[in-house]
């Protein structure tokens, strides 16, 4: 028998946004074909109705810094420090949530998809063309959303 394969989705919250929306659509979806299907949240209320079977997982302890980012990446790392923890394809979305999901993919061998929300004009600052000219990379896939993206992120 083939072990089910789980995942895990890193989104900052589960509020209302188009994002989110996704993220609720896609673990659904899979959660319905049989996968283990966790979502983990950072902070913030849950806006969308998920599949009984979904686990949800909220890190929203923030004691160390005023950073949601940094307290995140170290509950996170805290988190899939237990084997247990760990899913076989981590999933991050929204904004710079690959500063956090590729290091770790990379330190606990977790395969990891990026998905990217926004298109390549929408920002222009160091964090984020550092996080997709250094990191995006370094993950086994990143997902854009128009044709008009693909060839910056290439």
């Amino acid at each position: 028998m083939t072990p089910i394969l789980k995942i895990d989705f890193l989104t900052g919250s589960m509020e209302a946004g188009g994002a989110q929306r996704v993220i609720s659509i896609l673990a659904n979806y899979l959660a319905d074909k049989g996968y283990s299907v966790r979502i983990i949240s950072l902070w913030g209320p849950d806006h969308y109705e998920l599949n009984d079977t979904i686990e949800r997982v909220r890190l929203h302890k923030h004691p160390l810094f005023k950073s949601k980012l940094i307290n995140g990446f170290s509950n996170f790392l805290s988190f899939y420090r237990k084997k247990s923890n760990r899913p076989d394809i981590l999933s991050s979305h929204i904004d710079l949530y690959g500063y956090i999901s590729i290091p770790i993919g990379k330190i606990y061998n977790i395969k990891v998809i990026v998905s990217e929300h926004n298109n390549h004009l929408a920002y222009n600052n160091r964090a984020q063309s550092f996080c997709w000219n250094y990191l995006y990379p370094k993950a086994d896939m990143v997902t854009i959303l128009t044709e008009f993206d693909k060839e910056h992120f290439l």
